[in-house]
């Protein structure tokens, strides 16, 4: 697909469901079903996710906003720290994984952050058709890039081969909806590609990681349970309800594996990676 010619697809409504959408005015499209809004320009579509995760999950959506700031500004006062870097050796092994295992077509990286070539995606592929999702404006992706979430995304049925998570899996608002509507636009025999952190025994990582803040709060003076001090130049704030300044949750390899399995996925490769890194690969069973 060229994807200087982003209406070579039909959006799907995220709202309602309706389709096909086609644009009603240069740069805008509304739902003729529901009237949801979306603004279009050559590469890239855009929607009020926020308004949809406030609504489906008035729970989890505060947190998730505050962990999703933080994002940002790790992405900003912290880059040494960010998976989209060519010069990092994980990255690069997981670029090799991903060219390993993915299936070409129309391929879908969720969470693909600010910079225009994330580390991982940087290979060549003549043939495929690059998309990256991101609720962050600052994005910049090389491909056709979708300003929204993981929960609702405006793509037809069985349009991707393959789906990437470059340890963004852990940074939704809901993981079984994003299981179910990522299964839903994943033609079948597609694979979805994970990069996951492995803690181990989630237990045993919650008592390392209460000594752990308990040390440093000793040494420094400053609440280490409350914040992280990532650097000389940024404070991040551990919000009630998260395990840290940047998830709610601990996901192991083996818990993604069962709550993708349990949505019609089967495990087509696990790979242990440096330090406590892990790499899955799922395939759509459809």
């Amino acid at each position: 697909m060229d994807l200087t010619q982003p209406h070579d697809f039909l959006i799907r409504c995220v709202n309602c469901g309706y389709f096909p959408l086609t644009p009603a005015e240069e740069n805008r499209t509304t739902c003729p079903n529901c009237g949801f809004l979306y603004e279009l320009t050559e590469k890239s579509i855009k929607y009020d996710y926020k308004k949809l995760l406030s609504t489906h999950f008035p729970r989890d959506y505060p947190l998730y906003y505050v962990l999703n700031n933080n994002g940002l500004l790790s992405y900003l006062f912290w880059p040494e720290a960010s998976i989209s870097l060519t010069d990092r050796k994980d990255v690069m092994h997981f670029r090799d994984y991903v060219v390993a295992h993915y299936r070409k077509g129309n391929i879908l990286d969720i969470g693909c952050g600010p910079m225009e070539i994330p580390g991982y995606l940087n290979f060549k592929d003549d043939e495929s058709a690059f998309y990256g999702l991101d609720p962050l404006e600052e994005s910049k992706f090389f491909g056709f890039l979708i300003k929204g979430c993981a929960e609702f995304i405006p793509f037809p049925d069985n349009f991707f081969s393959t789906i990437i998570f470059a340890t963004s899996l852990d940074h939704l608002c809901s993981l079984k909806d994003t299981i179910k509507e990522i299964r839903r636009i994943l033609i079948p025999g597609g694979v979805v590609i994970i990069w996951s952190s492995d803690v181990g025994n989630p237990i045993l990582w919650k008592i390392r990681t209460f000594y752990g803040r308990l040390f440093t709060t000793f040494k420094t003076g400053t609440n280490a349970f409350r914040y992280l001090l990532a650097n000389d130049n940024s404070v991040y704030l551990i919000p009630p309800g998260a395990v840290d300044p940047f998830h709610k949750t601990i996901l192991t390899p083996k818990k993604i594996i069962k709550s993708f399995q349990l949505k019609g996925f089967e495990s087509h490769n696990c790979t242990r990676n440096l330090n406590s890194d892990t790499f899955l690969t799922l395939r759509n069973t459809k």
